[in-house]
């Protein structure tokens, strides 16, 4: 099935910006993230969606546990 199959990345490094406020720089940084996010979606779509689902169930158990 290919899940844990890797891949190159075909895209450059998103240069970000060494000057500027303290905004621009967590922007320029937050917009990377994101263009990397969506780059690892779009190549491995149902692999993202099976670690949502395995977080969403860890999730639900722990919250069905009792609290010590």
């Amino acid at each position: 099935m290919g899940f844990f199959r890797k891949t190159q990345a075909e895209t450059a490094p998103v240069p970000l910006p060494q000057g500027g406020t303290v905004t621009d720089r967590i922007t320029a940084s937050a917009n990377a993230g994101l263009d990397k996010a969506t780059q690892i979606y779009n190549r491995n779509p149902k692999l993202v969606g099976g670690l949502a689902a395995v977080a969403g169930a860890i999730l639900l158990s722990r919250m069905k546990r009792p609290r010590a």
